[in-house]
């Protein structure tokens, strides 16, 4: 179940806010498909009585790259799951939703009127960041994926 792999999966997350304490559970709130193995989840963890929300981006593959190890969540029935922050070949329909101001379902990709995003970018995720992760496409752009989601 993707809701059990996610649960042992996050506490040793650099950017998992609640570190050190059991997890009362998980659940998904919400699970939007943005095309070629890509989905966006927003997660509900129970902590102390306490909720927490999360975002990830999951990425769906048959077959896992050396390259993404690192970024394995588990293995169902589904293929492997893996933090697709790390996949450039998936970060980059990120991009083209936004060059393109593509819907997708509750997930809208919007830029600032009369911008232009050059596609071909690749992304790489920063390392310095502890609560959120940037993915920075060329040397053009920067996109701060905010992990932990907070009212505003």
């Amino acid at each position: 179940m993707l809701e059990d792999l996610l649960a042992r999966w996050i506490t040793h997350q650099r950017w998992f806010a609640g570190k050190g304490r059991p997890l009362d559970g998980l659940s998904i709130d919400s699970d939007t498909s943005l095309g070629d193995g890509l989905r966006h989840l927003i997660l509900s963890v129970r902590q102390a009585g306490a909720r927490d929300r999360y975002q990830l981006l999951l990425g769906v593959s048959p077959e896992l790259p050396d390259r993404l190890k690192h970024a394995l969540i588990g293995v169902s029935d589904e293929g492997h799951l893996f933090d697709a922050a790390h996949d450039s070949s998936l970060t980059s329909l990120l991009l083209e939703g936004m060059a393109t101001g593509r819907d997708h379902g509750p997930i809208r990709f919007r830029t600032a009127p009369g911008v232009e995003i050059d596609t071909s970018q690749r992304s790489l995720v920063l390392g310095a960041e502890q609560s959120n992760t940037s993915l920075v496409f060329g040397d053009a752009y920067i996109c701060k994926l905010f992990r932990r989601l907070i009212p505003g």
